[in-house]
């Protein structure tokens, strides 16, 4: 239901009828859920074309600036994840959002305040891509997937501080400012359940690590994000999870690695991640057919675009080795 005619709903609908925006419904007086046939990218264009500020589409939803006013329209979907956060923030008494990252943007603000950016050195960090990847395309007759249980968030649990500096011998940790440490314990535990928040809190803490996509007045523009308000610890947990997986790829020769996990077809369990404490599970078993970056299939388990047929092969080599190990710097 769209409540009034000078709604948030009203004046969507007002500009987009037809295929582009289908089923509005008003969750409240600033968010909406919808379908957007046509894409979200599409649905930003067309409406930053008549209404102005800034249009940001995700895959799942737009969200919309203007000023300090701050609109969702999202896929229905997406709302179990979404009030799994805003329970959250609820809990702790921070202000909530309607999107899971703007949840872990408010949760990590009520941490503390944001370090500066000269205090990451993270040029020292960046000889390597976030989210360690390769993939050797192939059938196999029997694999396993192997998987870490929340690998960013229990490696971001196991921070002494989410202050530090990068520096060329190490890390160097800072004092937690007064209350933060208890604050941020109670932000993690009352995340635990919360698997897209989890991640969210990672990828807040690091902040854009590339150009987004944001349409004003119906043009599609590039703007750089702002950094994380904790870059440096981020960036020192996605470094050490590149070099754990990468690690697990080569004891177990992996025919596919993605962040954190390893499909191998040799009975043997990886041991990099165990060694510093993360846990890992098999998420699936049985004949494998591997593909490309994110479309596979292990046993009955089928990512999406292998399940909507997507059957192309592309090779992705394993990463040449870096030239320092970071991980064994800092986890027990």
């Amino acid at each position: 239901m769209i409540q009034g005619p000078n709604s948030f709903g009203s004046l969507l609908i007002g500009q987009l009828a037809g295929d582009a925006l289908r089923g509005v419904l008003e969750i409240a007086p600033e968010c909406l859920t919808a379908e957007a046939p046509m894409g979200w990218p599409f649905v930003a264009q067309r409406l930053s074309a008549v209404l102005g500020g800034q249009w940001w589409p995700k895959v799942n939803g737009v969200t919309w600036l203007l000023g300090r006013q701050c609109r969702w329209l999202i896929e229905e979907d997406s709302l179990a994840d979404i009030r799994a956060a805003r329970e959250v923030c609820a809990f702790l008494g921070v202000d909530q959002a309607w999107s899971v990252g703007g949840c872990a943007r408010r949760l990590l603000k009520f941490v503390g305040p944001s370090m500066h950016r000269e205090a990451c050195r993270e040029r020292l960090l960046n000889q390597i891509s976030l989210g360690y990847h390769d993939c050797q395309p192939g059938e196999h007759t029997y694999a396993r997937l192997w998987d870490v249980s929340g690998c960013y968030f229990n490696l971001l649990s196991r921070l002494p501080c989410l202050r530090c500096t990068i520096v060329r011998d190490g890390v160097l940790w800072h004092q937690w400012l007064p209350d933060e440490a208890s604050r941020w314990r109670d932000v993690l535990e009352a995340s635990r359940h919360a698997k897209v928040l989890r991640n969210a809190l990672w990828g807040c803490a690091l902040g854009r690590v590339e150009a987004g996509d944001c349409y004003i007045r119906g043009e599609l523009r590039k703007i750089v994000g702002s950094s994380g308000p904790f870059r440096a610890a981020a960036l020192l947990v996605g470094r050490s999870a590149w070099e754990l997986c990468r690690l697990a790829s080569i004891e177990t020769a992996a025919v596919y690695s993605q962040t954190d996990s390893v499909i191998t077809p040799r009975d043997v369990a990886p041991t990099a991640w165990a060694s510093v404490g993360l846990d890992t599970v098999v998420q699936a078993s049985g004949a494998a057919d591997i593909r490309r970056r994110g479309v596979y299939r292990v046993g009955s388990k089928e990512t999406y675009w292998y399940h909507e047929g997507s059957r192309f092969e592309e090779v992705a080599e394993r990463p040449r080795e870096p030239s320092e190990r970071w991980y064994d710097r800092w986890l027990p």
